[in-house]
């Protein structure tokens, strides 16, 4: 085992015991390309090259303003495939509404294997820079911190902090604001 992990980049082991252990993807899943593009789905699954595509299937639902308004399945046989990187790819399109969320769910023999949500980027709503137009609905605030009209110092230097603060967290990151408080300037 120790040549094993040396020859694979793992370091050397430790101790008198030792312990492999092999983890399987699932043999079918949500392609990641799928995507939503305004009206329309372009979906997919992607699968081991040896499977049946005919017990192949890609269920979907479609969420639009808080609810299921579409459900249903493209079946294997109904999927274009093409070949990729020893997988099978099997991809389709549907209709949709703008401004939805779909889901895909990947399964083989009627059994699921994999999910995975898309919705259109330039439609979706980011919730929390929903929040922040709540709180600011002409954006007039977030600008003034982020342009002030003297050099960034004393309460400007703790405005602008403040308000990169808001965009990152806008955009996903957890935020730690050190500069709010004096001993952390």
């Amino acid at each position: 085992m120790q040549e094993l992990a040396v020859e694979y980049g793992l370091g050397t082991l430790r101790g008198d015991r030792t312990l492999l252990e092999v983890v399987a993807r699932t043999a079918i899943q949500v392609l990641a390309e799928s995507a939503v593009n305004g009206n329309r789905a372009s979906v997919g699954i992607r699968m081991a090259g040896s499977l049946d595509r005919r017990q192949a299937k890609l269920g979907f639902r479609v969420v639009h303003q808080g609810r299921v308004v579409q459900r249903g399945a493209i079946q294997g046989t109904e999927l274009a495939w093409s070949d990729r990187d020893l997988a099978l790819v099997g991809t389709g399109d549907i209709e949709v509404p703008a401004g939805c969320v779909v889901q895909c769910i990947a399964s083989y023999a009627d059994e699921s294997h994999h999910v995975q949500w898309r919705a259109d980027p330039a439609t979706f709503l980011n919730p929390r820079a929903a929040i922040l137009s709540l709180v600011d609905p002409s954006n007039s605030v977030m600008q003034a911190y982020l342009h002030p009209d003297v050099p960034p110092r004393g309460k400007a230097a703790d405005d602008f902090e403040a308000a990169i603060a808001c965009l990152l967290w806008a955009l996903g990151l957890s935020v730690a604001s050190f500069g709010r408080h004096p001993k952390t300037r």
